[in-house]
């Protein structure tokens, strides 16, 4: 609903609306597909980023009889590896006290989880310590995550990168093992720099 909110302001306002590199998942409900499907009929573009996505967007506008928008299968924005001079890598690693020479794991919690989830991944974490990995943790979304990070990091120990910016986790994740993620974007980020 935010982001269909979003989309109604922006066409009250009489400004052209297009989505790039967008995920669209399974809209359940009466109410909800037929305002998702007024919504984006009334997109002038549609970057989607998988064929799932273009699959449940035709399916809707087919489903209420709305009009398809011009759409495209592109990859996520987030997936370009953003631009990094060696100078800059380096000071994001010393910035948190992590040596380049260190091996370490970066991790990407998410706020919002079950206690069994978040169980399991401590368990694997905390056998990752063991194997002498340094934990990394980096924020996605601090007012989501933040305190669920800052409670797993302080129980398993590991240094709290925060805050940071695209270009700096992009930095960390160039320079790490491993990517341990509950979070899409900190994967499509790894992906980008392949780790």
């Amino acid at each position: 609903w935010y982001y269909l909110l979003i989309l109604r302001f922006a066409e009250a306002k009489g400004k052209r609306v297009e989505l790039w590199g967008n995920g669209v998942d399974k809209i359940k409900g009466k109410v909800s597909r037929r305002a998702t499907a007024d919504a984006l009929s009334k997109c002038a573009f549609l970057g989607l980023r998988d064929r799932d996505s273009v699959r449940e967007v035709c399916s809707l506008v087919a489903e209420f009889g709305k009009s398809a928008p011009c759409i495209r299968l592109e990859s996520d924005l987030a997936a370009r590896a953003f631009d990094e001079s060696q100078t800059s890598g380096k000071y994001v690693l010393s910035r948190f006290g992590i040596s380049e020479r260190e091996r370490f794991v970066a991790v990407a919690l998410r706020g919002v989880e079950s206690r069994e989830n978040v169980r399991r991944l401590g368990e694997f974490l905390h056998a990752l310590v063991g194997e002498g990995m340094k934990l990394v943790f980096v924020v996605m979304y601090p007012d989501e995550d933040l305190k669920m990070t800052r409670k797993m990091c302080e129980y398993l120990g590991g240094v709290l990168a925060y805050p940071l910016g695209a270009a700096d986790v992009q930095a960390i994740m160039r320079r790490c093992c491993l990517v341990c993620s509950m979070r899409y974007h900190a994967l499509v980020f790894a992906h980008a720099v392949g780790t």
